[in-house]
């Protein structure tokens, strides 16, 4: 689930996310004009919320939410 809302210039993205198993999740953020966003703007992310400053009023903007489960990713090799 993500909610938006727009305070002065900032935009502050929040979601709820959970891992079936219970683990930490890290959220990658991206950012676009059109619904296919490639645009890297957060990565890493432990909170349940990100800043977005500098968007233009009465345009489209998408965002792409990208979950990873740290616990599943730590052990594997690099």
């Amino acid at each position: 689930m993500l909610n938006s809302q727009i305070e002065s210039d900032t935009t502050i993205l929040r979601w709820a996310a959970t891992d079936a198993d219970g683990d930490a999740l890290t959220c990658y953020v991206y950012l676009g004009t059109n619904t296919n966003p490639t645009e890297k703007i957060a990565e890493n992310l432990t909170e349940s919320n990100f800043n977005v400053a500098g968007l233009l009023e009465a345009s489209s903007i998408f965002f792409y939410l990208y979950f990873i489960d740290v616990t599943l990713y730590a052990d594997k090799p690099q």
